[in-house]
Order: C-alpha cells, then structure tokens, then sequence
C-alpha cells in the first residue's frame, strides 16, 4: 500500500491536473491488488484526481461509489464534480450515509438556480447542519451570488456564532451584488462585535465599495486604520487601495501606496492598478515611463498592461514605443490563439491610427478575430 499511496498524495499537492493515462495507469493497479475497496483513502484520494482530471472521466466517478461500504468522504471528494453530476452521486450519498457539513458546500457552490438552492437549505435544516458555519457561509455566498439579499440577512441574523468566514461571505457578497449600503452595514456591525478580527479579505471587500462608490473620505479612514492594525504591508489590500486613490483622481496617494511595495512583492496587478490611476489622472508619459519599469523588472505584461500603455501611445503620438508594444505582442506569443482581448486589439488599432501609422491600423483591424462597435 505505501508505495501506491506516495503518488496519489503527491499526484494531489500538484497544481497541474493529471492525465487519463496517469489515471487509468494509477487506477489499474488499485483493482487488481484489491486495495481499492480495502483501503477507503486510497479510493477517496483516487475519486479526487478523477475530479480534478479530464472532463471524459468524469462519468467514471460515480461508478467507484459502487462498491458497499463506500466511507463518507470518498462521496464528498466527487461532490465537487459538475453539478448534474455531483446531484447524482450526492443521491447515492443519502442512501448510504446522512450528509455531514462537507457535503453540502460543494453543491451551493455549484448550485445553477435559487430554487435548487432553497431545496438544499431545506436538506440542511433537516440535517441540523443550517447553522454550521462552514455550510452557512457557503450558503451565504450562493444566495448573494443569485441577488437573494433578504434571504441572505435573514440567514445571517439568525446565526447564534459568526466568523471571520461568515462576516466576509456577507462584506463581499453585498459589494459584488452592488448592495453597497448593505456591505458597509456589515462592516460596521462587524468592528462594532468585536469577537472576530477583520482579516485582508474583509478589507478588500469593503475598499472596493469605496472604489465603486468613488468614496475618497472613506477609503482613506478606513486605510488609516489598516496601518494601525498592519494590513498595509500586503499586496492584496496595497493594489486595493492603488484602484481606491487612483479611481478617486488621488495619483499621488495611489504613488506612496505603490512605492511602499517592495518590488519583489510586486504583482503584475500591483503595475496595472497603477498604470490605471495614472490613466484616470491622464498621465500619458508616467504611464510610458511606468510600462519602462515593468520590462526592465522582468515582469510579463498582459492584454490589460497592453491595452493601457498602447492607450498612452495613441495619446502621445508615441509611435515608435507603440511599434516596439506591437513587436512585443507578436514576440511573447501573447497575441496567439485569440488570447489578446478585443479591447486591446483596439488600443493598438486606435494607437497606429491616432499616430499616422493608417496602413498599420488597417493590418490589424482585419486580422482582428473579433470586433464590436468601438472596433
């Protein structure tokens, strides 16, 4: 057994998704030694990779819950399957075992309409499990996800315990469904308890309704307090405040914030979130002067760095650095296969039109895969 399941474990530390060959060469071994219905982790570790491998497998998986005496979390591995498929094997589930608190998230995750996410509520309370904190903040997450924002509170408040998980399942789920008043409710509601700290992901939930909102005064009390409580040392929240000061037309803000990152902590949204607030403050050359820092720290543009800096080309006339964008695109392989996005398509279009390069535009604008109307 230990030489079988080294592999499997490793096989699972891995970012990358495993083959059908590896899964078949792996799974062979297992049904001929017998130990796949011996040992209940080998097959739970097994169930797992078939998820995280080729879709074509996928049907495999319901057929390795047939065996009796299938233990629990082998079903809950093969519940993060594609929804139609996790129903099927969560309906073998129930009748083998009553669900526990790892079943349910899976499927509010994957869940495709409120009324299948009502039904799973109402399997939940049946299972005593509505109130665990880790269904309840998946639920929370997928009723805010389908605009149930009276659902949601109604949910929220009738928790007796809440965690950090559960507050920012609510902070984030109100600012992305644009119930702004809501998120900020909840975020005073949460310092006010004061039984749970607030954590980088609350931050950036609640920074983001203040970007989206263009609330400078806000954002800035509420950076006031992340240095006292040291949250301004990491990159997520710094980018978030770069896009808070640079949409609220505070470059120099979003400067200090940017050049209190070290640049090894930089991340590639770390450049963009700057090169957007300088494009917000129409600072063309900084913008050119910014994208020059980024090549000479050995960081790999995308099509959003491309689309702002072909942007401050068009706004300059710089033709000559717009050409060197283009040779760039072509050189790195990032244009290949339609990965660069229509909007960047037409920055580099609108740059070679706007600096007289009228030939050039033409090429591009007809070897574009897809156009809209600013095309």
């Amino acid at each position: 057994m230990p030489a079988l399941r080294f592999p499997l474990r490793a096989l699972l530390s891995r970012a990358r998704p495993p083959t059908a060959r590896l899964l078949l060469a792996l799974h062979a071994p297992l049904i001929v030694s017998g130990r796949l219905v011996a040992a209940p982790a080998a097959l739970t570790s097994l169930v797992s990779l078939y998820v995280r491998g080729p879709a074509s497998l996928h049907q495999t998986i319901p057929l390795l819950l047939l065996p009796p005496s299938i233990p629990l979390p082998c079903f809950n591995a093969a519940l993060s399957l594609p929804h139609d498929l996790a129903l099927q094997v969560f309906r073998s589930l129930r009748l083998a075992h009553s669900p526990d608190a790892f079943s349910f998230p899976p499927l509010l995750t994957s869940s495709r309409s409120p009324p299948h996410l009502l039904a799973l509520h109402a399997l939940e309370i049946r299972y005593g499990l509505a109130h665990d904190l880790f269904c309840a903040s998946a639920m929370l997450r997928a009723c805010l996800r389908f605009g149930l924002a009276d659902h949601a509170h109604r949910l929220f408040d009738e928790l007796t315990d809440r965690d950090v998980v559960v507050w920012n399942a609510m902070v984030n789920g109100f600012a992305k469904l644009g119930c702004f008043d809501r998120a900020l409710e909840c975020f005073r509601e949460m310092r006010e308890d004061g039984a749970v700290e607030i954590s980088s992901f609350t931050v950036t939930g609640i920074l983001s309704v203040c970007t989206a909102t263009a609330d400078f005064w806000r954002g800035a009390a509420i950076h006031g307090l992340l240095v006292k409580s040291a949250f301004d040392m990491e990159a997520s929240v710094c980018n978030a405040l770069i896009d808070l000061y640079g949409k609220c037309h505070h470059v120099e803000n979003a400067a200090k914030v940017f050049e209190g990152i070290r640049d090894t902590d930089k991340d590639l949204y770390s450049w963009n979130s700057m090169m957007s607030a300088l494009q917000y403050s129409a600072d063309h050359v900084g913008t050119l002067r910014l994208f020059a820092r980024i090549r000479r720290v050995a960081v790999w543009p995308d099509a959003v760095t491309i689309a702002g800096v072909l942007r401050a080309c068009a706004q300059t006339a710089a033709l000559q650095v717009g050409r060197e964008v283009h040779g760039y695109i072509v050189t790195s392989g990032l244009g290949r296969d339609g990965s660069l996005d229509v909007f960047a398509c037409n920055a580099l279009t609108d740059m070679y039109a706007k600096s007289g390069g009228l030939d050039e535009a033409h090429h591009v604008f007809y070897r574009m895969r897809q156009r809209d109307v600013a095309s």
